[in-house]
């Protein structure tokens, strides 16, 4: 699935640049806690998260994750958004709540990054 159509399915505002929206993930996975990140996600993944600090980033460059989920009405800072977008992650926010994000995303035909 690319990019693009997982923002319109999670009715989410694009936050980078929406070239960025052209890359292709076959996984979704769901975390506040970016061990868990590194141990499980892939450059494939989708990543929800709630968490707003450049940990968030860091973590999403070591494990080449392309692009970061805020859900909830979560607004991430400025400088979050800028540290994503040198890296060329794509970030997006979204109304839905965490694990609805996800839902939508595995019903869509993402798989769960965690059993892959």
């Amino acid at each position: 699935m690319k990019l693009r159509q997982a923002a319109l399915l999670l009715d989410a505002r694009v936050l980078t640049d929406e070239a960025l929206l052209e890359n292709e993930v076959e996984n979704v996975f769901c975390s506040d806690m970016m061990a868990d990140v590194l141990r499980y996600a892939s450059s494939d993944t989708v990543l929800v998260t709630r968490l707003l600090n450049q940990a968030v980033v860091r973590s999403s460059i070591m494990a080449e994750v392309h692009c970061v989920v805020f859900p909830e009405g979560v607004e991430p800072p400025e400088s979050l958004l800028t540290l994503a977008e040198s890296y060329e992650i794509a970030v997006m926010a979204t109304g839905r709540t965490m694990f609805e994000a996800v839902e939508i995303l595995l019903d869509a035909g993402l798989s769960d990054a965690s059993w892959v």
